[in-house]
C-alpha cells in the first residue's frame, strides 16, 4: 500500500509518496494552491493509487493548534471527497520546514532555488516520520 503526504501551504502544497511496502518516502513535487489544485491532486491520486493520505498538521511547539490549522483541516475535508475510500490522517509537522531548510543549506542549494524544493522535502519528512511510526506500530503488534 502506498501512502501519499501533503505539506499544505498558502502558496504551494508539497507532495511525497511512499514505496509500495510502505517504508521509504520520496518527494514527488509541489502544486500551486489555486483553483486547479484539486484537479492536479486527482491526477496524482490516479497515478499513484495511495491507500492512505497524510496531511501535515501545523501544531505549535507548546502543542496548541498553529495559525494555519483551520485551513489545513478544510483542505483535508475537501481532499476526502476526492480520495474516496482513503484514510486521511493529520500528522504533526513540527519542525519539518526547518529540517528541510537545513538539509537544503547543507546540500548547498542556493536560496533562490530552495522555494520550490522545500515544500516537497517537507512533505517527504512528514511522510517519513509517519512511516517510521506506522512501521514501528505494525512491528510491535506482530511481536
Amino acid at each position: 500500500m502506498r501512502i501519499m503526504a501533503f505539506d499544505f501551504g498558502s502558496k504551494r502544497i508539497g507532495i511525497a509518496v511512499s514505496d509500495a511496502l510502505p517504508m521509504i518516502a520520496s518527494p514527488i513535487g509541489y502544486i500551486s494552491n489555486d483553483d486547479k489544485m484539486f484537479d492536479e491532486i486527482k491526477k496524482l491520486l490516479d497515478k499513484y493509487s495511495p491507500g492512505r493520505l497524510v496531511i501535515g498538521n501545523p501544531i505549535n511547539m507548546d502543542g496548541t493548534p498553529g495559525k494555519n490549522t483551520a485551513a489545513v483541516k478544510e483542505f483535508g475535508e475537501r481532499l476526502k471527497s476526492y480520495a474516496e475510500g482513503n484514510d486521511v490522517i493529520f500528522w504533526d509537522e513540527r519542525l519539518t520546514s526547518m529540517q528541510a531548510e537545513k538539509l537544503l543549506i547543507k546540500g548547498d542549494v542556493r536560496r533562490e532555488n530552495r522555494k520550490g524544493i522545500i515544500d516537497k522535502i517537507s512533505a517527504a519528512l512528514i511522510l517519513q516520520n509517519y512511516l517510521d511510526f506506522y512501521n514501528n506500530s505494525r512491528k510491535a503488534t506482530s511481536e
